[in-house]
């Protein structure tokens, strides 16, 4: 839930890659990156890109916000109303 409301807010979202988490979400970099569990330097790395990198940033940020209403209830009358 926590990932849908940062892409809400047009938030790119950074997230462990594990078996049972939210690997769908980050939309295969479209709109976050993923990290193995553990991967610190990944982690790092992941984030390092998306704050220094404005273009990607950028690409993400405009992504994040139509995916999440589109998720919230199929057409997004929910973030759109402020339920989410």
């Amino acid at each position: 839930m926590v990932l849908l409301e940062a892409l809400a807010f047009g938030k790119p979202v950074v997230a462990n890659d594990c078996p049972t988490g939210p690997r769908e979400i980050p939309g295969d970099g479209r709109f976050g990156m993923l990290f193995l569990v553990g991967a610190i330097d990944a982690l790092a790395n992941a984030m390092r890109r998306i704050f220094t990198d404005d273009a990607l940033h950028a690409r993400m940020k405009a992504r994040a916000r139509n995916t999440a209403l589109r998720r919230a209830t199929g057409d997004g009358r929910a973030l759109k109303a402020g339920v989410c």
